[in-house]
């Protein structure tokens, strides 16, 4: 699994049509007209000219002609540093920045460019500070609402991050860039919650609960169906496992299974008005409306908000879509039929809007509401154990996240509520993203998002076709030629993927994961002269990228260079997942004549793989 971008970032596209004009058109110079030359203000119209036509490298020799004849001039430096950072020079950004701020303090725009530039020289503690003084300066200030929740979530302040662009998002709700990071930053949040949970609940049923449900949502049945009885075996009376193995049977239409199962998960749990709810559908796909409505009022009587939930209502963007056959929406239609006979009531309004959703009716609407002007929605507790499950299954996934927050903080090692809190950020970016669709489906970010859905479901082909569609209409959107690269890599066709990873470090060359990928491609090429500087780049930006490290021993090893190879091996040690690692450092070892030392890592290589088969059965 490649390591992906931990960076919140936003596309240059508005920011190369912002910086021509961001300070320079701010004020003029400030000094008495006869201390400037007509040299010097054919220098400075020059690089107008040529900041305004794009010709960036002109533009630079002209705004240095400007320093040379007249040092003093803040403008000059300001729109130096704006040319830089178009250019990628994020170093000499910086510097030309921070000469402005010392000859004129407080000039409009440096503290914004300052806190980016930070950000993209990994400094972003630095950045943090600049971006919230460019914000107490202009609240309004988009970029820097926007790169202030970048440089928290770089600094490793992830929960500071979402909730600065999530206020971001507040104030420029129409803002695609925004919603996009927005709903990247909370979908990463929910990914670095689900690893610490999976840490914490090694050899408990709840790591097998959460992969079952990881596959169940990727439609990997069989692979959903070994975690929950892995589960079950751990614990016969594990709440979860069960309901989740009949739904997995139900959405493969094994009516009997799930049916089955689901029974099993009240015996487990008599209070499941999921299991009951999930009954109901058995009945609805087998045409016993009858049973349909009984079981649906028996799960409203346990909870409304669990039975709703648990039949996808209302339908949302992070509702599981499952493609029934023809043979099971024929009887869904003749249960559509059944159920008009019936007399109005919650659970016939409810089965009723079930089916319609199902089979994508217009009576949707209609029933939905009767339900809801049929049913009393009942107060929430002020007790946020109680409170966040029930937020979480109406859908209000930011109430859920504050109060499972709230309750984390005096219950830390509380894996369940851990748990939810990661699902509630899934679907925070699920919502966010599925706003960014309504508001432009044939948007860039909208493809994007597309193609990443793809990639999540392997199906690797189909996102590359959605990110190719993304290159053509906007070609520098951060990470994406990453991403292209990756993919390409991935499927075989290195050449194409270097490529690609050369237009990304054109954009950005400090990218940490695209450099690590185009060293990578050069180990397995077995040139290490190429891969090593690409490798070192990465681990500048981010130390923590272990398998860099790895990649970083082995390059090292083919010069033979063995002090640097055994350093960075040692390093990569700290998540040696398949044992590459300690294989690596025991072929070192064994080429500097050290067998014993090579035996032990050989062994623990052998040892990982004894415990990865295990886990695969």
């Amino acid at each position: 699994m490649h390591s992906r971008s931990k960076t919140v970032i936003f596309s240059l596209a508005r920011i190369v049509a912002l910086f021509c004009c961001l300070v320079i058109s701010a004020r003029p110079f400030v000094v008495r007209a006869q201390e400037i030359s007509p040299e010097v203000r054919s220098h400075f119209a020059a690089a107008r000219q040529a900041q305004d036509a794009g010709s960036l490298d002109k533009a630079v020799q002209e705004y240095l002609a400007v320093i040379r004849l007249h040092p003093a001039p803040p403008e000059a430096y300001v729109n130096l540093g704006l040319v830089y950072y178009a250019q990628s020079k994020f170093e000499d950004s910086a510097r030309a920045l921070t000469t402005a701020s010392k000859l004129r303090p407080g000039m409009r725009g440096v503290s914004l460019w300052l806190g980016i530039d930070d950000v993209k020289l990994n400094r972003p503690a630095q950045g943090v500070t600049l971006l919230r003084e460019a914000i107490r300066v202009d609240p309004a200030d988009k970029l820097a609402q926007s790169w202030l929740g970048t440089a928290l979530w770089d600094a490793g302040q992830s929960t500071a991050a979402v909730d600065q662009l999530a206020k971001a998002n507040e104030l420029f709700p129409s803002d695609l860039d925004i919603h996009f990071v927005l709903g990247e930053a909370y979908r990463k949040a929910a990914d670095e919650q689900i690893e610490a949970v999976l840490a914490a609940a090694s050899g408990q049923p709840l790591l097998n609960q959460i992969y079952g449900d990881i596959y169940k949502d990727q439609k990997a049945w069989s692979k959903a169906v070994a975690h929950y009885r892995l589960a079950i075996q751990k614990d016969s009376t594990w709440k979860g496992a069960h309901l989740g193995l009949g739904e997995v049977y139900l959405y493969q239409e094994k009516l009997g299974d799930a049916q089955e199962e689901f029974h099993r998960e009240l015996d487990v749990d008599p209070s499941s008005a999921a299991a009951y709810a999930h009954l109901a559908e058995v009945a609805l796909l087998s045409g016993d409306s009858t049973t349909a409505l009984e079981m649906l009022s028996a799960a409203l009587r346990i909870s409304l908000d669990a039975t709703c939930a648990a039949v996808g209502m209302p339908p949302s963007y992070a509702t599981l879509r499952v493609l029934f056959s023809e043979v099971a929406l024929g009887t869904l239609r003749k249960s559509h039929a059944a159920l008009q006979k019936f007399p109005t009531s919650p659970s016939r309004d409810l089965a009723l809007s079930i089916v319609d959703q199902r089979l994508a009716l217009t009576d949707f609407d209609a029933d939905w509401k009767s339900f809801q002007q049929a049913v009393r929605v009942p107060p929430i507790s002020n007790n946020l154990y109680i409170r966040s499950p029930i937020e979480f299954d109406r859908q209000q996934f930011r109430q859920a996240e504050t109060s499972l927050r709230l309750w984390l903080q005096g219950h830390p090692k509380d894996l369940n509520a851990q748990y939810l809190l990661a699902k509630t950020l899934r679907n925070l970016s699920l919502q966010v993203l599925s706003e960014l669709l309504t508001i432009d489906p044939a948007s860039a970010r909208a493809h994007q998002l597309q193609a990443q859905t793809y990639e999540n479901q392997e199906e690797d082909d189909k996102a590359l076709a959605e990110y190719h569609i993304v290159e053509q209409l906007d070609p520098s959107l951060p990470g994406l030629h990453f991403e292209i690269g990756h993919l390409l890599w991935k499927t075989g066709d290195p050449e194409q993927a270097i490529e690609e990873l050369k237009q990304e470090l054109q954009l950005n060359p400090d990218h940490p994961e695209a450099n690590g990928e185009m060293g990578t491609i050069f180990v397995t090429q077995h040139q290490p002269d190429k891969a090593i500087p690409y490798l070192e780049t990465a681990l500048r930006a981010k130390p923590n990228l272990w398998l860099i490290h790895q990649q970083l021993g082995k390059a090292y090893l083919l010069q033979k260079n063995y002090p640097r190879a055994e350093a960075e091996l040692r390093k990569a040690l700290v998540i040696d997942l398949d044992g590459t690692a300690h294989y690596q450092l025991g072929l070192l070892y064994r080429a500097e004549g050290k067998s014993d030392a090579a035996a032990e890592e050989f062994e623990a290589v052998r040892k990982i793989k004894i415990e990865r088969l295990d886990d695969a059965r």
